[in-house]
């Protein structure tokens, strides 16, 4: 991690996927019944970076990806133009 705590490279990113944010999930910091602020500042976060095609397969299959699809579904139905 970089010294103001952004993922540096893609290595860091499997340290968070690996350990940081399963604890968290594990202890209810995120992914909770009862979504927190928490929840709302990773999962956005965590869509960001798996735009990525070289990180996305890091988290397929994992509760951080979950978490993510829970606060963040696919669109569906037809969106309205303006």
């Amino acid at each position: 991690m970089q010294a103001g705590g952004g993922v540096d490279d893609v290595a860091d990113c499997r340290e968070v996927e690996e350990s940081t944010l399963p604890a968290w999930i594990a202890d209810g910091v995120v992914g909770g019944a009862q979504l927190n602020v928490a929840d709302f500042m990773v999962a956005p976060s965590l869509a960001l970076i798996l735009y990525r095609p070289d990180v996305l397969p890091m988290f397929e299959g994992r509760p951080a990806l979950e978490l993510v699809d829970r606060l963040l579904p696919e669109p569906t139905g037809a969106v309205k133009t303006l």
